[in-house]
């Protein structure tokens, strides 16, 4: 079968592979923050296994939407779009708990 449009460069692939990570590390920073957050609301459901789930599965989406827009050659993008995006957890974590502690907390 004909390809219809040819082969993304390697560059635009790893470049859109890092933007979906700098929004993946964004939004599992958020889940952690909201998950840290004091509040009743939905308290027992941010204490449960579906929480976390849910953000493994928004930070790989962010991270493999990149992908989805490219046409890669070969199988190296699905690899490093996963690898990114358990950098990109791993990372939003860290820096979910880091927002949460700060002395005196955010306004508002």
């Amino acid at each position: 079968m004909a390809q219809t449009r040819p082969a993304t460069p390697a560059a635009g692939v790893i470049a859109l592979i890092l933007l979906g990570g700098a929004v993946a590390t964004g939004a599992a920073a958020i889940m952690m923050f909201g998950l840290l957050h004091q509040s009743d609301v939905l308290f027992s459901f941010r204490r449960s296994t579906g929480y976390y789930v849910l953000s493994c599965a928004l930070v790989g989406f962010f991270t493999a939407a990149g992908v989805l827009l490219t046409r890669p050659r070969g199988p190296l993008a699905p690899i490093a779009a996963a690898v990114a995006a358990f950098v990109a957890l791993y990372a939003g974590i860290r820096i979910g708990v880091l927002v949460h502690e700060l002395p005196g907390g955010l306004p508002g």
